[in-house]
């Protein structure tokens, strides 16, 4: 668990939208090195709204994958955050680089007949999610 989380003064606006700056200090869970990690949430409508999308889509992808582990990835996403806050930057890791508000037809969306999704996210990068997660958990 982190030795320190805390939300700070500082906001920072990203993709037009304002979050508020926290603070993790940890340590590597590989190397016991301390690490401090900054990441801006934000309870914008939109950016929750993407954390939702994001989070059924990791569901569907996790569903397709026996592994205990990733339970507890889940696990860890239920428990580190509230329902009504998104992510616009985590660290240096992930940014929201633009928020549209625009309609796409289900086609978009169809593979061309004959064609089918050929790899699911591998095991490493599932497992790296969790490790990032984790820490915040058990806050």
């Amino acid at each position: 668990s982190p030795e320190q989380l805390r939300k700070t003064d500082r906001t920072e606006t990203i993709a037009g939208i304002e979050g508020i700056v926290w603070v993790a200090q940890m340590q590597d869970p590989d190397t016991g090195e301390p690490l401090r990690r900054e990441f801006v949430l934000s309870d914008d409508p939109r950016i929750v709204k993407l954390r939702a999308v994001m989070r059924r889509m990791g569901q569907q992808s996790a569903r397709e994958i026996d592994d205990p582990r990733v339970q507890e990835m889940r696990e860890a996403f239920r428990k580190a955050f509230d329902e009504d806050v998104g992510f616009l930057r985590y660290d240096n890791r992930f940014k929201v680089k633009q928020v549209s508000d625009v309609s796409l037809s289900g086609e978009r969306f169809t593979l061309p007949q004959g064609n089918e999704v050929k790899s699911l996210p591998g095991m490493g990068d599932l497992m790296t999610m969790t490790r990032l997660m984790l820490p915040f958990a058990t806050q």
